[in-house]
Order: C-alpha cells, then structure tokens, then sequence
C-alpha cells in the first residue's frame, strides 16, 4: 500500500497568517510584475501598458507614473538604475533609466518571442518566453550578455511547458513552469543545461521569491482551483515531496516580492498591491499534523488517517478545474470512482494540496 504523508498547518495558524495580508496600493490596471529599487516598489501594469511605482516608506501609497506606452509588460528587471521591461506583444525588451525626471524608452533587445520574466546574473540576462496563447509545450528560456555593445540572443534552455518566473540562487536557476505544475531547476553553469524537477504536483505556479533556503511560490489560476495560494519549499531538502502553505486563498496573486520580512503580492484581478508580514509565520508554527492517504493509485475511493476532525476538501484536475468537494470525516471514505481516470489534486481545509492517481 502506498502512502503519501503531507505537513499539515493547523487551522489556528492558517488564520493567523491569512489575517496578516493587507491591502498597499489600489487602483492599479492588472498589476502583474514587481520590482524594487531604493524605497519605491515598480509595478507592471499589464492592461494598463504602464510601469507605476509606490513609496513604501509611507501608508496608503498613492501609485506613480513612471512611463506609459509600454506594450502588455510582463516582465522587470533592475540593472543599477536601468530598468529592463519585457514588452510581450511587442516582442522585445525595452529600457529605461528611472533616475531620470521623463525616463524614455530605448530597445534593449528585439526579436524576442512573447517574452515574459526576467532574471539578471552578473551579465547574464535570462529571458522566459511566456506566449499569450497555445501551444505551450517546448518554450524557450533565452539568454543575453548586456554588457555586449549590440546584444546578440541566444537559446539557454528549451523544453519549458510555459516558465512564469525564474530565481537565481549560487548556480541555480529555479523555474515556475505554470503548464507544467512543478518546480524545476537548472545549473547555469553546465555546459549543457539540462531542466530537472525540483517539485512537482504545484497547482499553477507563477511567481518566486526566495528567502533564506525558503523558496515562496504563488500559484495562479484564473477559474480558482487548487491555485490561488502561496506555498513554500525548503531548497536544501532533497527529494522535495511536498510544500506547505503559507497563505491559503489569494485572488490571483500574479507575482510575489519581498522586501525584508514583508512580501508584496500583485493580485492582478484585482488591481491592487497587498503585503504579508512573513513574521506571522512564526506563531504557532510547530503545531502540525501527519496524513497519509491511501490507496494510491485508486479506482473507488480515498482514505485518509490522522485526520481528527471533519474538515471539507476539493478535488482539482491537471487544469486546475473543480471536479469534486465535500466534507471528509475522520475514518470516512473519499468516493472518486465517478472521476475519469488520470491525475487529481487533492485539498484538505483550503490548506496543503497533494496529488493521487484515478485508475
């Protein structure tokens, strides 16, 4: 019999981290990238085809524009004062110098299919290809040396079922490969890069932020789903199985940023900037609990043990549509055998989400 154990939070600090998350900026148009530089966080306004920023020195911050007339940005990227913008239906990366009183844009690199985010290595310029519409599958991650008077383009890393964001950390490059539902990584220094899994079975991934050896993940789905979280692994464990939560409902949290202990979150359909202080994390963090769930694969049913007392739970497909909720008892039985068969994600108390197999 095979058994998939899974940490799981209590309900009292599931509440207490929820209750940290509060509203920064609001009246944004699709937020959907952060960056920050000095005091002030730069926000991509999608459907606005803008860049604003926010003072977070002080409250209630009112956005500035800093330039308009940018194209679908869906990706930024500080270079000293240089602020690189992938300008997606435009197909390039643009750039502009935020020190200046009327920044102006100037192409930095042209040429580049639908690209989305970004990530600066020394030189390195790392470029993923997010399209706006299928197919998916077998999309790029470019990479470019800005140091290079003309900037030449080349291909890094192929094979990436759409990357929504990319970290660097020592020789690593992890990957949030929304299509994909996983984690992976890549050694920038290898000859010949190959993608790895880091973790997978991670409802939509979208953005990463990384502190310490704790790497946060947004997870993004537009019909709802097993996404609308964040979520964080340990980077140090080996084979990561499965990742806890941190916040566990979220309106489309399209990108994830930390400043110190507080993270910033772009909840894009509803155009606002909200912050969650990672210092909640710490009450009542040792409270946790073991559950395993058996059969799997199944053909008929669900168990669960440990479980003590009666939570509700749903159960997602690969899109991260609903197929299934209810109420699970302790010692009570999970019903699946009307679910076509295939893989599903399983959520307990819109807390920690694992997956099984339907025969």
């Amino acid at each position: 019999m095979k058994k998939i154990y899974i940490a799981c939070l209590s309900l009292f600090l599931t509440l207490s981290t929820f209750a940290q998350v509060t509203d920064v900026a609001t009246g944004l148009n699709s937020p959907n990238c952060l960056a920050v530089k000095g005091d002030y966080l730069y926000i991509a306004e999608l459907n606005g085809n803008k860049i604003s920023k926010i003072d977070l020195t002080i409250s209630n911050p009112t956005p500035i524009t800093v330039i308009t007339g940018v194209n679908a940005p869906r990706g930024l990227v500080f270079n000293g004062d240089e602020l690189y913008i992938s300008e997606n239906s435009e197909n390039k990366i643009s750039k502009i110098n935020v020190t200046d009183v009327t920044p102006t844009k100037t192409d930095l690199i042209t040429g580049i299919t639908n690209p989305g985010r970004m990530v600066l290595h020394g030189n390195a310029l790392y470029i993923a290809e997010d399209p706006n519409a299928p197919p998916v599958n077998n999309k790029k991650i470019y990479k470019v040396d800005v140091s290079q008077p003309t900037p030449t383009l080349s291909t890094f890393v192929t094979g990436v079922r759409t990357a929504k964001d990319l970290w660097i950390t020592g020789n690593y490059m992890y990957i949030a490969v929304y299509q994909g539902n996983k984690i992976s990584k890549v050694d920038i220094t290898a000859a010949t890069p190959v993608l790895t899994d880091e973790i997978t079975g991670m409802p939509a991934p979208i953005g990463l932020a990384l502190d310490g050896n704790d790497l946060y993940i947004s997870h993004y789905t537009a019909a709802g789903g097993g996404g609308n979280k964040i979520s964080k692994i340990d980077i140090t464990v080996m084979p990561q199985t499965t990742a806890t939560t941190v916040i566990p409902s979220i309106s489309n949290p399209a990108d994830i940023l930390l400043v110190g202990s507080d993270m910033y979150i772009a909840q894009l359909s509803l155009n606002k900037i909200s912050k969650f202080s990672l210092n909640a994390l710490s009450v009542s963090a040792s409270v946790f609990e073991e559950l395993s769930v058996f059969p799997n694969p199944s053909l008929q049913y669900l168990q669960i043990s440990g479980l003590t007392r009666t939570e509700n739970y749903k159960i997602y497909n690969t899109l991260g549509v609903e197929v299934a909720k209810g109420n699970l008892v302790p010692n009570h039985k999970i019903t699946i055998s009307q679910l076509k068969s295939g893989l599903y994600f399983l959520e307990i108390a819109n807390n920690n989400t694992f997956k099984f197999v339907k025969k």
